[in-house]
């Protein structure tokens, strides 16, 4: 290489000197710009997070209504429920009581019943007595003893008729076989007449009311 081409290079190279340092300052002014903006993003990305934070805390009021809600509504529920139950208490309370007041009611009715269950046939004996002190008062006048007796049957068939009206029967007994469901054996008599088991005497007569013995015959049994 001669020296002017030599001298051609060293003067290329003096002139992209200063185009090699300007570059140099301007990659330094770029990097120093993008550096603050880098730091005046942070802040913003801090403030983005601050309202993150807040619109979380809000979602979680928001969510928290409900849960007040909820927490009315399940009263509610407690409160019809307790008052359900009150008036189903009072309700069973009514009802006994006047299931209490019924029976009760019935009591009375059932003692009211039996006490003048026999009324009608009371009143019919008590025609049987005036029947009996008109032949008294009779027999005192005409001193007929007769007449008397008389009197005394009629009444005594009249009264029998109102036994048998109101259901009341004679038991027969007499000769009949032994029944223990039905006669009452005071005695037992030695007969060579009757079969033993027979009843050879009656002490007290008995009476049927419809088919129930109301009062058994007091006999005698052979043997």
């Amino acid at each position: 290489m001669d020296e002017q081409e030599k001298t051609t290079e060293e003067l290329l190279d003096k002139q992209e000197q200063p185009l090699q340092e300007a570059e140099d300052v301007l990659n330094e002014e770029e990097m120093e710009a993008a550096s603050a903006r880098e730091i005046e993003q942070e802040p913003s990305e801090e403030t983005g997070a601050e309202d993150d934070i807040v619109l979380v805390s809000d979602d979680a009021e928001t969510e928290g209504e409900p849960e007040e809600d909820e927490v009315t509504r399940l009263k509610r529920i407690v409160a019809e429920k307790e008052q359900e139950a009150k008036d189903q208490y009072e309700a069973r309370l009514r009802l006994q009581a006047e299931l209490d007041n019924f029976k009760k009611r019935k009591e009375r009715e059932m003692l009211e019943f039996r006490k003048y269950a026999n009324e009608d046939f009371i009143r019919e004996l008590l025609v049987v007595i005036d029947d009996f002190e008109r032949a008294i008062a009779a027999a005192e006048q005409t001193h007929k003893l007769e007449d008397f007796l008389t009197g005394v049957e009629m009444i005594f068939e009249k009264f029998l008729g109102t036994l048998k009206k109101k259901g009341v029967k004679e038991i027969e007994a007499q000769g009949q076989p032994f029944n223990p469901e039905i006669h009452e054996a005071v005695t037992q008599i030695e007969t060579d007449d009757m079969e033993e088991g027979t009843i050879a005497a009656v002490f007290q007569k008995g009476y049927y009311l419809h088919d129930r013995v109301i009062v058994a015959p007091k006999v005698g049994v052979a043997k």
